[in-house]
């Protein structure tokens, strides 16, 4: 049986989606109400969106202002392999990126994202890149456990099950679970 995967979006997908600069989600879209990040999750410490919300924040076609970029979307569903579009976060499977992956196996994320850019056997090789960040299916990773322990040299590379249990089941708050405030904010919040 094939696995489901949905379509997902961030910041740099709506910009394909919809012909505009990266930052009309963060700085134009959100701020005026037009959509929300409740709509999305958090992962890494970004907000994900599942790719229903993501076309759906079109208008209708021939009205003025956000058309959706029909081939963006047909070469986005390609490069993700995405075999459904989710119109809610509920409908989406549990995601983690190298945040949550260092927590996981007791590391740091620095170290995890190198192992995805070198395709190292200790991580699994990620579902997806949103935004130019690395996303994987929990489930992925999970099964792939194994195999990573298989391929450590010191033997020492091994997965929490305590981290596992939490992002299988949704309870994981650790590093990457949050939105960490920034720039400015972040100097307010000292």
């Amino acid at each position: 049986m094939e696995r489901k995967k949905p379509l997902l979006a961030g910041r740099q997908e709506f910009a394909r989606l919809y012909d505009v600069a990266e930052n009309a989600l963060n700085a134009r879209w959100v701020p005026r109400g037009l959509i929300s990040y409740d709509d999305a999750v958090v992962v890494s410490g970004k907000y994900v969106f599942p790719g229903g919300v993501a076309v759906g924040f079109a208008l209708p076609e021939g009205s003025n202002g956000r058309q959706l970029n029909k081939a963006a979307l047909a070469a986005l569903v390609e490069e993700q392999g995405a075999t459904w579009t989710p119109e809610t976060k509920a409908e989406l499977p549990k995601l983690m990126g190298t945040h949550e992956y260092a927590e996981l196996y007791g590391t740091v994320h620095s170290r995890v994202a190198g192992y995805v850019k070198a395709n190292s056997p200790l991580v699994a090789k990620p579902d997806y890149y949103v935004s130019g960040s690395p996303i994987w299916l929990v489930d992925t990773v999970l099964a792939y456990a194994p195999t990573a322990a298989a391929a450590s040299r010191t033997g020492v590379w091994s997965m929490r099950e305590d981290v596992a249990e939490a992002l299988e089941s949704g309870t994981y708050d650790g590093p990457g679970s949050v939105i960490l405030a920034r720039g400015k904010k972040a100097a307010q919040a000292d």
